[in-house]
Parts: C-alpha cells; structure tokens; sequence
C-alpha cells in the first residue's frame, strides 16, 4: 500500500467500527467511545490510521477473553500543557490523542519493553504473528506522532496514539 495522507476528521474514523463492536458484545466486552466535539483533524493515511485503530481495539479484546470495558477516547491536547521541557517537540506542538484502555490481563514488564518489536506477539495464546502493533508503531512514526503504551499485570492496558493536530 502506498502511503497517501490525507486531511482526516477523526470522529468519523470511529463511524466504521460498528462491526467490531458488535462482535466485542457477543464476547461480554462492552465498549465506550468518547469523542471530544471538537478534535481537530490529522494529516494521515487513513487507512492505515483504521488499521491502527483496529488493531489496537482487536488487540484490547483478545486480552480481556472473560470479558470487560474497551474504553477508546479521541481528544485534544495542546503540547504546551504536556511538557515542562518548552524545547521540546512535543512540548509545542498540538495533538490529537487516541486513546484505547481495556480492563484484560496487562503485560509484564518485559512484553511492555518488547510490544513493538517485529515479530513479538503479546499474546502467544491467540496465534498471533506478532506484526500488528510494529505496524502501528511505524505508522505512527510515519505521521510524525508519538506512541505510548502503560500495562501491568491484572489492571489492563492503554495506548495513547499522539497525531499532529492539523493547524489551518
């Protein structure tokens, strides 16, 4: 696929994942998606941005088999209200923040460390290739954004996709 950015409007991303949210219910997953009326659009691939976003809630799922809570939140958030370091990129620039926090099984330490990394699957149980959050993880350098993952066992999991908030 090649790569072809294009003016996004978040919220509207969120409008093409009825299915996986249906198909979360039948698994005892109830999923909560908040949307700030006001998110400003990202310069991205957009389907590499739903693949992203698709991977990161597939990935939710598989880690709550019993079931639990998806949370997907999708906000601004201004740079200058992030970092006490004003030299710092983030620390000037405005983002749109994905967020995708579930109530699963949680990571060790050493799945955390290794999560993005070619070929490493955080789920050995589910048969996965290990493929999906590297992908993620490229897409999100591609599009000059950053990536943040925080897990611990038995508490769950959040990633936070940080995309350049498009300025006019």
């Amino acid at each position: 696929h090649q790569i072809n950015p294009t003016l996004l409007d978040p919220s509207k991303a969120f409008d093409n994942f009825a299915y996986l949210i249906e198909e979360s219910a039948e698994k005892g997953i109830l999923i909560n998606i908040n949307v700030a009326a006001d998110v400003c659009k990202i310069f991205v691939d957009q389907m590499i941005f739903a693949e992203s976003l698709r991977e990161l809630m597939s990935n939710a799922s598989i880690a709550m088999p019993a079931g639990g809570l998806l949370t997907v939140e999708c906000y601004n958030e201004h740079g200058d209200s992030r970092s006490n370091n004003r030299d710092s990129v983030e620390a000037v620039q405005d983002y749109v923040v994905i967020s995708v926090t579930d109530t699963g099984m949680g990571m060790t330490p050493e799945t955390l460390r290794n999560a993005f990394d070619p070929l490493f699957s955080t789920y050995v149980i589910s048969g996965a290739k290990g493929m999906g959050l590297s992908k993620v993880y490229g897409f999100i350098n591609q599009a000059n954004g950053f990536i943040e993952m925080r897990s611990s066992v038995g508490a769950g999991t959040t990633v936070k996709m940080r995309l350049p908030a498009f300025q006019y």
